[in-house]
C-alpha cells in the first residue's frame, strides 16, 4: 500500500468519523482505534491528526454553544413583536366582547322601557325580540314618542284647566260654608204689612248657630215654620245670595173687614180665617168693613163669595149683618157709604151682588135694592 492510498483512506475515516451531534466521543475513539489498529501512520502524522480533530471539536463545541446559549437578536425581536401583537389581539378581543355586552344590555333596558310605556297605551304593540332590533328604527320610534310625549302634556293641561278651576272654586265654597264665617247671615224680611219683621225671623227658627249651608237645605222647613205661624202669611220664600244673605218674601192675605168682638175689633182675612191679633181703633183704617157675625162658619163662608165680587163694590160695603127672614135663613143686610141698602142670601152674593153697580147707578135717592127673590129697588123709608 502506497502513501496516497493511506491519505485517501485516512480522509475517509476523518469523515466517516467526524463529530456529531451526541457522537462525539464514540467518533474519536473509533478513529484512534482505527488509526492505531492499522500501524501504517507515523507518530508525527498521528499527533498531526489529533490536534487537528481536537481543533475542530471545540469549534464545534463553542457554535454549539453559541446557539444553545445565546438567541439571535432576530428571533428576538420577532418574539417581542409577536408577543405585542398577541397582547394587542386579546385586548381588542376584550374590549370588542364588552362593548357588544353593553350595547345589548341597552337594547334589552330600552326595550322594557319601551314596553312599560306602551302599558298605558290602547293599543297593544307587538313583542318583539331585543337582538333583532335595527338601531336605525328604534331611534326613530324614540324620537317619534318622545315628540308625542312632548304635545300630550299641553293638551292635557288646556283640557284639565276647566275642571281644576270648577274643583278649585267648590272647595273654597265648601271650606267657606263650614268655616267660622258661614255662621255669620243677613237676614231681610220683604214684604209684610201685618206682621213683624223680628216675629217672622223668630217664626222661622233660624239660629244664629246654624252654619249657612244647613240653612240652605233646610229652607223648605223654615218657609213652613213661617207659613203656619201666622194667618196673615199667604206664600213665603226664602232665597239666598253670596256669601250670606238671607231674604224672606213675604204674601200677606188681603184684608176683607173687622170682626167686632165687644170693643175689640179682629181682622178678616180672604182666607176666611180671623187674625188672632186685636186691632186697636186707632189702627183702624179710615175706610173699613165690619162685620157683625160670630160663626166663624158664616164668616169663611161670606169671605169666600166675597172674593168673587169686584173690589170697587167691596170698598163701598160699610156694614154687614145677619137678618133671617122666614123664607132666607142666611139673608144678609149690606149697608153701603153710598146710603143704599142691599139684601141679598150669602149663598147668592157671588151671583147677584155684581148687579149692584148697574142698579145704583140709576138710583138717585137712597134705595133699598132686594135680591132675595129677585132684583128690585124701591126708596128707602
Amino acid at each position: 500500500m502506497t502513501e496516497k492510498d493511506i491519505h485517501e483512506e485516512t480522509d475517509s475515516e476523518k469523515r466517516h468519523f467526524s463529530p456529531q451531534k451526541g457522537n462525539d466521543q464514540t467518533g474519536e475513539s473509533a478513529f484512534e482505534g482505527g488509526i492505531e489498529n492499522s500501524g501504517l501512520l507515523h507518530e508525527g502524522t498521528k499527533e498531526e491528526l489529533a490536534e487537528e480533530l481536537e481543533n475542530q471539536d471545540g469549534l464545534v463545541e463553542e457554535k454549539q454553544e453559541e446557539t444553545t446559549s445565546e438567541p439571535s437578536e432576530f428571533f428576538l425581536k420577532w418574539q417581542e413583536r409577536h408577543e405585542a401583537f398577541l397582547a394587542q389581539k386579546s385586548e381588542i378581543e376584550r374590549t370588542t366582547a364588552d362593548s357588544k355586552k353593553e350595547k345589548e344590555k341597552e337594547k334589552v333596558k330600552e326595550i322594557k322601557s319601551k314596553k312599560k310605556y306602551s302599558f298605558f297605551k290602547k293599543a297593544k304593540q307587538p313583542t318583539m325580540d331585543p337582538l333583532s332590533i335595527d338601531e336605525t328604527s328604534f331611534s326613530e320610534e324614540k324620537q317619534e314618542r318622545d315628540s308625542q310625549n312632548e304635545k300630550i302634556p299641553q293638551e292635557l293641561i288646556w283640557k284639565t284647566v276647566p275642571i281644576i278651576s270648577i274643583a278649585l272654586s267648590f272647595a273654597m265654597i265648601c271650606l267657606y260654608f263650614i268655616s267660622p264665617l258661614g255662621k255669620l247671615k243677613q237676614i231681610i224680611v220683604e214684604g209684610n204689612e201685618h206682621v213683624e219683621s223680628s216675629k217672622i225671623v223668630q217664626d222661622s227658627l233660624i239660629r244664629k248657630e246654624d252654619y249657612i249651608l244647613s240653612t240652605i237645605l233646610n229652607k223648605s222647613g223654615h218657609e213652613n215654620n213661617i207659613k203656619h205661624s201666622s194667618p196673615w202669611v199667604k206664600d213665603v220664600t226664602v232665597s239666598f245670595a253670596f256669601p250670606n244673605t238671607f231674604t224672606i218674601s213675604i204674601q200677606e192675605y188681603n184684608q176683607i173687614g173687622f170682626v167686632k168682638q165687644g170693643d175689640k175689633y179682629y181682622s178678616v182675612l180672604s182666607s176666611g180665617d180671623v187674625s188672632e191679633t186685636e186691632t186697636s181703633q186707632e189702627q183702624l183704617p179710615p175706610i173699613y168693613t165690619t162685620i157683625h157675625l160670630t160663626d166663624l162658619e158664616l164668616i169663611k163662608k161670606l169671605v169666600l163669595q166675597l172674593t168673587a165680587v169686584n173690589q170697587s163694590i167691596l170698598s163701598d160695603i160699610q156694614d154687614i149683618q145677619l137678618t133671617p127672614s122666614k123664607v132666607t135663613n142666611d139673608l144678609l143686610t149690606l149697608t153701603m157709604f153710598s146710603g143704599h141698602k142691599v139684601l141679598v142670601p150669602l149663598s147668592d152674593i157671588d151671583y147677584k151682588l155684581p148687579y149692584y153697580e148697574k142698579i145704583a147707578s140709576k138710583l138717585q135717592v137712597a134705595s133699598i135694592i132686594d135680591m132675595e127673590v129677585g132684583i128690585f129697588s124701591y126708596a128707602s123709608p
